[in-house]
């Protein structure tokens, strides 16, 4: 008599992506199921971009915000005795879902803590801050990509009590009677 044995062999297979949305794209899933992420995107996600510290008067090209995403940045308020009005401004002015967004200090914050905010593209003026760092964003909230934007910080000379109406304002804050 023959024995025949029969062995069934079942292997079981998981594939799993721990890393948020597989790092976008932009990073490495490592072994803890964190993503390092490329320069200049952040973590966790690898989806929103550090730009660095932005130059009063210096426009930053931005390749490509995703939808969904932010290219954010610092800027460096410093007064000097005069009173002044930041604006924050990009070539994606009147694009529905792109907003402007900006909160003092140096912190990466959640979309739900920005201290200022200007809708679809619109530039975001802000007055009356004291010197220090503030974090600032271009958040793309509309379902595509927004390529080739740029951004621009620039400061405005506010003069006290505009000038009483008896001269013009210069642009470094200093009244012209």
């Amino acid at each position: 008599s023959m024995l025949v044995g029969l062995f069934i062999l079942s292997a079981c297979v998981v594939v799993s992506v721990a890393c948020p949305f597989n790092c976008s794209g932009h990073g490495t899933c490592q072994p803890d199921d964190t993503c390092s992420c490329n320069t200049p995107f952040l973590p966790p996600a690898c989806v929103d971009q550090w730009l660095g510290q932005v130059s009063f008067g210096q426009p930053v090209l931005v390749g490509r915000v995703a939808s969904g995403s932010r290219a954010m940045f610092s800027i460096q308020v410093d007064w000097k005795d005069v009173y002044r009005e930041v604006t924050l401004s990009s070539s994606a002015f009147g694009q529905v879902g792109v907003d402007f967004l900006m909160v003092a200090g140096t912190e990466y914050p959640t979309p739900a803590v920005w201290d200022w905010r200007a809708r679809n593209g619109a530039p975001l003026v802000v007055d009356g801050l004291v010197e220090g760092t503030y974090t600032a964003a271009l958040y793309n909230g509309s379902p595509q990509d927004v390529s080739l934007v740029t951004v621009e910080a620039s400061q405005v000379g506010v003069c006290p009590n505009n000038c009483t109406q008896r001269g013009a304002c210069g642009a470094d804050g200093v009244c012209a009677c």
